[in-house]
């Protein structure tokens, strides 16, 4: 499939424009964010307003503003709209929410939800030894990756011929395709909702689009074979749901790009900052600029979210120079509390790198003398 095989990265910048910072190719990260300016303890560095893809966890949608993410402690919002799955917490949310989604938007949004309730109330067998002899397994390699894209190929084409023509001209092989696309388990409800999010950002926000290309992609960005399985299933589902207007937006290249971004760079949507016993991951999503912050274990940034959006200020620890590089945590504010053995094999098992910031090292060299 040489048509998404090689995950071409645009030229790295920030599409949130600031005199503060600058992209910079550093020596064992690819590329950072550095200090453009002298930052004084305490100032505010970059801000982003919403992601290009995200999901809320559907354990938690009735209890997450659609809008600006707040979550109620466990209770429902009271304002909901059942078309499209989503609630709010308040009227002027719901207003913000409906402002943002053009109605070719919210008929997706309503086409994936009316989807998802049809196939919880069924049981399918379709397919199920498919699935099945796929199994869990390793994350898989990049040959499985194409091959399992490779299988989809044919029933994706006779999907799309099938939507984009008459009944009573369609083919029985075309019929038979959309059927079976509609008849698919969903093993991750979660995923479908991710890549719906991204294809609509794609439609509705080019540029948004745009600064995700320039983020490093992961070849081999799936979990595991089920992983894998399920968003080939989801390309199909959404390609038998969505308007045909977005059709043109829902593509191998445009569905695995995004999930080669994904892997590595997504933050986590807590109820809290995410380092407190209690607070609750609610779900996940890109906000492209913010995935330029190398990690340190002592950052010179934090981060805050408000709202859809990220605020990231230098810390009140020190001044930062200019030309400095700029770094977060990514270990949730719990470095202080974690030997360097603990962090390294965190920072191993989560983003697949050895930590060799100055702190580790420091620390790795006492513990060898």
């Amino acid at each position: 499939m040489s048509e998404f095989a090689s995950l071409a990265r645009s030229v790295p910048s920030l599409a949130s424009k600031s005199s503060r910072v600058a992209i910079k190719p550093t020596l064992h990260a690819g590329f950072g964010v550095f200090a453009a300016i002298d930052l004084e303890p305490g100032s505010p560095v970059l801000r982003f307003d919403r992601p290009v893809a995200y999901t809320i966890f559907r354990t938690f949608r009735r209890e997450v503003c659609a809008h600006c993410f707040a979550y109620n402690l466990g209770q429902y919002w009271k304002i909901k709209d059942l078309r499209y799955g989503v609630v709010f917490c308040t009227a002027e949310c719901q207003q913000a929410w409906l402002d943002r989604h053009p109605p070719l938007a919210r008929e997706a949004f309503s086409a994936l939800e009316s989807f998802i309730q049809l196939r919880a109330r069924k049981d399918s067998d379709i397919i199920k030894s498919e699935r099945i002899a796929f199994g869990a397994g390793f994350s898989p390699d990049v040959d499985e990756i194409t091959e399992a894209w490779r299988s989809v190929h044919d029933r994706a084409a006779l999907i799309i011929s099938r939507r984009l023509s008459d009944l009573s001209t369609s083919t029985k092989a075309q019929r038979r395709a959309l059927q079976e696309a509609l008849q698919l388990p969903i093993d991750d409800t979660d995923i479908i909702y991710f890549v719906l999010s991204g294809i609509i950002s794609h439609l509705t926000s080019p540029s948004l689009w745009s600064s995700l290309e320039s983020v490093a992609p992961n070849p081999r960005p799936y979990t595991s074979k089920t992983a894998l399985l399920s968003t080939t299933y989801a390309y199909l589902q959404l390609l038998a749901i969505l308007p045909t207007e977005l059709l043109p937006f829902t593509t191998p290249a445009i569905i695995h790009g995004l999930m080669a971004r994904d892997a590595c760079n997504s933050f986590g949507i807590w109820s809290g900052t995410g380092s407190r016993d209690g607070d609750e991951f609610l779900g996940y999503g890109i906000w492209p600029d913010a995935s330029f912050f190398n990690h340190s274990c002592q950052p010179s940034v934090t981060k805050t979210r408000v709202g859809q959006g990220w605020e990231f200020s230098s810390t009140l620890r020190r001044v930062v120079a200019k030309d400095d590089e700029l770094c977060i945590s990514y270990l949730g504010e719990e470095e202080d509390k974690m030997s360097v053995v603990e962090r390294r094999k965190k920072l191993w098992n989560g983003w697949g790198f050895e930590c060799m910031c100055p702190k580790c090292n420091s620390e790795a060299a006492i513990a060898r003398n």
